[in-house]
Parts: C-alpha cells; sequence; structure tokens
C-alpha cells in the first residue's frame, strides 16, 4: 500500500491516504477537507473537497451516465470506448 497527500487546487485543503493499487482501494487516514474518493474510468483518481471542488467523475461519465448510483453496463462500456482523460487537474496527488 503506498500512501499519498491528496491536496485540493481550489481551497488548498489535504488529507493523506493510503491505497491499494492492486484493489484500487482507498484507506482514510482522516477525513478532514478530502471526503471522498474513486478510481474513474479513465484510470485517474477523482477527489471530492469540502469546499465543493469534485473530480469524482470524468466529463463523459457525467455526460453519458444516467443513473451514477446503478449505471448500465453498456453505457460504462461506451464511456470506455471512447475515453478521453480530464487533462484539468483539480487535486494533486503526493506520493509519501
Amino acid at each position: 500500500m503506498k500512501q499519498y497527500k491528496v491536496t485540493c487546487s481550489k481551497c488548498s485543503g489535504s488529507n493523506v491516504v493510503g491505497i491499494d493499487e492492486t484493489a484500487n482501494q482507498i484507506f482514510w487516514k482522516g477525513c478532514d477537507r478530502i471526503i471522498s474518493g474513486r478510481f474513474r474510468l479513465d484510470n485517474n483518481w477523482g477527489w471530492q473537497c469540502v469546499c465543493g471542488n469534485n473530480s469524482l467523475l470524468t466529463k463523459q461519465e457525467n455526460e453519458y451516465i444516467t443513473d451514477k448510483v446503478n449505471p448500465d453496463p453498456k453505457q460504462i462500456a461506451e464511456v470506455i470506448n471512447n475515453l478521453i482523460p480530464d487533462k484539468k487537474v483539480v487535486f494533486e496527488m503526493e506520493a509519501i
């Protein structure tokens, strides 16, 4: 498991998390400013901060997946097959 400091580019709030990269699982070391995270379909991590900054979903996931809680496998496949990674960095992940 690797540890990372995740920092919000909007408010500079941060948290330290452990990530099991084989299972893409997050282990929270505390929950101060960064309150949620997930491994996205574009193979990047998405995060959510209490200030409102949110990269949990890619632009494509947001546009094409209608039910975010229980997505249709066909919509997921469509996003993956036409994947365009988001280039805007709204959180920094620094290995520690």
